[in-house]
């Protein structure tokens, strides 16, 4: 027992070295600073502070863990960067105040060699929060406020003016027996830091303002929920602003319907558009969507296929993936593509295919293409699909019903078979057919 007091003592009692008094450049102005260096049991923390500290005025706190990626090579992937300038800066105008660095808390206690790996999780293994810590066989924070309280208490310091929207830092404080006043820093989002900053704020206790992907995701998929013919988009511009709301049925041309509604709006000289939808876009929507301005297109998924990836990145459309929460109370499949011709683009959901017309005279191709079908008498073993639906206009497309049964032991409802049954009744009776089969 008295091996375990000596063992505890011995760890709230630090290595002091300093203080030094260096001038920190913050803005175009420097400011001389004492620092300070505390180590306890290899826990190493850095502190600078800035005028009189006083146990009677509220000093402004800054509780800063380090972040390689942001503090050092200043990534735009997280606030890390932003939010220590930040509190340099206001510590700067009230001329007092101090910030405590945690030199050995790098990905929230983790360090940087988890940091990496946890970064090459996300960007190469697609993983999302709980499936990456799980991994890491680690919390989601694994942080220690412990001694931050011993420093402040070293320098009698009883109150914190603390910036932060971190709700574990204020409760720990408050129960150490500080008194708190709290002023939030809150770094601006942009299309780097969008998801970092979103994800931090669903899976910690971070008290930001803004809206989640899951906020606005959440809003249009209740109005489609149960209904497959039904597909909504919001555009936001910027992160706050809602430009425009619309919901389409059975047509299954969105970015058309879109394209109509703005044409008199300013939308193309905005490129700072996010676009959530309900459903994946048809790869010949994308260019659309680039064409009002979106950067980004928010699905309410957890896996989206290489397909629609591949498609953005040739118009410079960020493809975010938010299953997360918004999963679908009500399943709900999506088309996929199957084939990707020069005029015609072949997309399955299921025991349904649909064939999309594209580019020029695309109307006059699918009736074509419809004329032949009429004519037929026998397709494919004797057995074709039924047309159930027909859409003309912007981006035509007609929509088969696989026949139940087999043909030389593929199924009638599987992919190859409506691959079989296009490329015979075009090799037919569709003029385009050699373009088509490049």
């Amino acid at each position: 027992m008295i091996n375990s007091i000596n063992s505890i003592e011995t760890q709230r009692v630090p290595a002091i070295r300093g203080p030094i008094k260096l001038p920190l450049k913050i803005g175009n102005s420097t400011h001389n600073f004492e620092l300070k260096y505390f180590e306890y049991s290899g826990e190493r923390y850095a502190v600078a502070c800035l005028g009189e500290v006083s146990q009677d005025e509220y000093i402004p706190l800054r509780i800063e863990s380090a972040c390689l990626f942001g503090h050092v090579f200043n990534s735009d992937k997280c606030d890390c960067g932003f939010q220590l300038k930040e509190a340099l800066k206001r510590i700067a105008e009230h001329k007092k105040g101090m910030v405590i660095y945690a030199i050995d808390q790098d990905a929230r206690g983790l360090g940087i060699e988890s940091h990496f790996r946890i970064y090459v999780m996300r960007q190469h293994e697609n993983l999302d929060t709980d499936e990456l810590y799980n991994r890491l066989g680690s919390p989601v924070d694994a942080r220690n406020y412990e001694h931050v309280a011993d420093i402040l208490q070293s320098y009698n310091i009883k109150k914190i003016l603390l910036m932060s929207n971190n709700r574990h830092r204020r409760e720990f404080l408050t129960e150490k027996g500080f008194q708190l006043e709290i002023e939030p820093i809150e770094a601006p989002l942009n299309f780097n830091n969008m998801a970092t900053l979103m994800l931090e704020k669903e899976d910690l206790p971070y008290d930001f303002h803004f809206k989640t992907h899951s906020d606005w995701l959440k809003s249009i998929q209740e109005e489609v929920d149960g209904d497959l013919n039904a597909t909504v988009i919001q555009i936001i511009s910027g992160t706050e602003e809602v430009i425009l709301h619309s919901k389409v049925l059975e047509t299954w041309n969105l970015a058309s319907e879109v394209t109509k509604n703005l044409t008199n709006n300013d939308l193309k000289s905005n490129d700072s558009n996010i676009i959530y939808l309900t459903d994946f876009p048809r790869i010949d929507e994308l260019e659309s969507y680039s064409a009002i301005g979106a950067k980004m297109i928010v699905l309410p998924f957890s896996e989206i296929p290489s397909w629609l990836y591949n498609e953005a990145e040739k118009h410079k459309i960020i493809i975010q993936d938010w299953g997360r929460k918004n999963k679908y109370v009500i399943e709900r499949p999506q088309w996929n593509l199957l084939k990707d011709y020069q005029f015609m683009h072949v997309y399955v959901r299921g025991d349904k295919t649909r064939c999309v017309f594209v580019g020029e005279n695309s109307n006059q191709n699918m009736n074509y293409l419809m004329e032949g079908y009429k004519n037929l008498n026998t397709i494919l073993l004797g057995s074709s699909p039924e047309i159930t639906h027909i859409f003309e206009g912007d981006c035509p497309w007609f929509e088969l019903q696989q026949p139940i049964g087999k043909a030389n032991g593929i199924s009638y409802n599987s992919p190859d078979f409506v691959l079989e049954f296009l490329k015979y009744n075009l090799e037919e009776y569709f003029v385009l057919c050699p373009k088509l089969n490049k």
